[in-house]
């Protein structure tokens, strides 16, 4: 998820219009046109996560600190959308679909509140807000760093390694395997966090070094494999057909930052302002793009939301209510309870 650390490495241009192209893709999936693809989206994000956590160990973050930061830029916006929507079930349950409303319980806001995955009716169910399932993998992420950060200092990396994959491989050496831990800990999501702390440590040390004329070719290349294997529901590793390119995406795109951070280019500011307003527009758009779909398209009939206009109307709305909500919502939410758990951690050593 999009992501406010110093140094100012975390604020590259070509992250922020990798972040933009992300939160893109995965709106593009959710109106389900043809050909639908772009739930890789949600790969690059983590891959993303990954390599802006190696940055943060890399600058010897404390725990506090490290805690504060992933509180206060995750929970504030989530916490309000899921709070709005569960009122909005409560008060007109017809606004969402009726499965939805049916299971739209208080011990189901206090779960997604706090990102309790459970298992239930033979799957891991995801919270009130559908796309917060996301950010139960993130939280077991951080979580992983933040115990690492206190007991393994001087070897984060390596302890951050090891509680990912014993995680990953435990529930398939249990004897009698838990199913919900199987498709929680066992999937190939969680390994995507350590890919894109890889990335990190190949972009840092320069070890591979992609030419720039052919990093925007890698870069296509990259996204459009994705999209093809997305989009023709091909089954298979979802760490190698996802993972890894997402990873080859990234570092072809940081391959061309010198070209970004040189470029005065209205187009380019614009996507680095979308890139920043990226988790405001993951996390909004299922409202928009339902909302288009039921309400102008099936009831109205204003347009139609697969045609290219439609879809394209939907996305750039998407993003447009993305950044708004960034700027009103998001952005002075992220800083109050920053600046508030701040003080807490203050008052609480004295």
């Amino acid at each position: 998820m999009p992501e406010s650390f110093q140094p100012p490495i975390v604020n590259l241009k070509s992250l922020q219009i990798l972040r933009m192209i992300a939160a893109t893709s995965v709106v593009y999936y959710h109106i389900y046109a043809q050909p639908n693809f772009g739930l890789f989206g949600v790969d690059i994000f983590f891959v993303l996560s990954g390599f802006v956590i190696a940055l943060v160990i890399q600058n010897q973050s404390s725990p506090k600190q490290f805690a504060i930061n992933r509180i206060s830029r995750i929970v504030p916006i989530y916490w309000i959308l899921t709070t709005v929507l569960f009122l909005l079930i409560c008060i007109y349950p017809p606004i969402v679909r009726k499965s939805t409303a049916e299971t739209a319980t208080f011990f189901l806001y206090l779960k997604s509140l706090f990102f309790v995955a459970y298992y239930d009716i033979g799957q891991v169910k995801p919270p009130l807000l559908r796309v917060g399932w996301t950010l139960n993998y993130e939280m077991f992420f951080y979580a992983c760093v933040w115990l690492s950060l206190i007991l393994f200092k001087k070897h984060t990396s390596k302890a951050i390694l090891i509680l990912i994959s014993g995680a990953f491989i435990a529930p398939f050496l249990i004897s009698s395997p838990n199913i919900f831990f199987q498709e929680f800990f066992g999937s190939h999501y969680i390994l995507e966090f350590l890919l894109g702390m890889l990335a990190f440590y190949i972009f840092n040390s320069k070890s591979i070094k992609i030419p720039a004329i052919l990093c925007p070719f890698i870069a296509l290349c990259s996204y459009a494999f994705m999209a093809f294997i997305d989009a023709n529901e091909i089954s298979g590793n979802r760490l190698l057909f996802f993972g890894i390119p997402s990873g080859i995406l990234l570092l072809a795109m940081l391959g061309n930052e010198n070209f970004y951070a040189k470029s005065s280019s209205k187009l380019i500011a614009v996507l680095t302002a979308m890139g920043d307003a990226s988790y405001a527009t993951y996390l909004s758009h299922f409202f928009l793009v339902e909302g288009f779909k039921r309400i102008a398209c099936e009831k109205l009939s204003l347009f139609d939301c697969y045609s290219p206009s439609g879809v394209i109307g939907i996305i750039v709305i998407s993003l447009i209510i993305g950044q708004l909500l960034f700027w009103i919502v998001d952005e002075p939410a992220h800083f109050n309870c920053k600046k508030y758990l701040n003080r807490l951690v203050i008052r609480a050593h004295y």
